[in-house]
């Protein structure tokens, strides 16, 4: 939505004009899209930032006994953030909205265990 204030005489207040436009998305500038099998979510004063981003397991080489002792020595995986964004309370609550109804959507396909199993491929 689209606001613009009318300037009047010194006497009146201003007019608040409001209009809704449509709007016309262009995604030209971004990249291609990116799986992403990460998300923080933070709360701040401004709103809500998701990130979005990529961890992958480590490549583990030798036998079953030395692949073993790799996995044992990981303390930590990195994920490689790769989009973030803020959300006003208002559009996050949009947003989940959507979420929400994408979440039926893949329920009513099969896609998704309505009890939170195991992700149908």
């Amino acid at each position: 939505m689209s606001q613009a204030e009318t300037p009047g005489s010194a006497a009146d207040s201003p007019l608040l004009i409001q209009k809704e436009l449509d709007i016309v998305w262009d995604d030209s500038a971004i990249p291609s899209p990116q799986m992403a099998n990460m998300v923080a979510v933070q709360l701040t004063p401004d709103g809500v930032i998701l990130t979005f981003g990529l961890a992958t397991p480590p490549l583990l080489v030798g036998n079953a006994k030395q692949q073993q002792a790799a996995v044992d020595a990981l303390h930590e995986v990195t994920a490689h953030a790769h989009s973030k964004v803020i959300l006003s309370p208002a559009r996050f609550q949009e947003f989940m909205v959507a979420m929400a109804k994408t979440t039926a959507a893949l329920i009513e396909n099969g896609v998704l265990d309505p009890t939170g199993g195991e992700v149908q491929q």
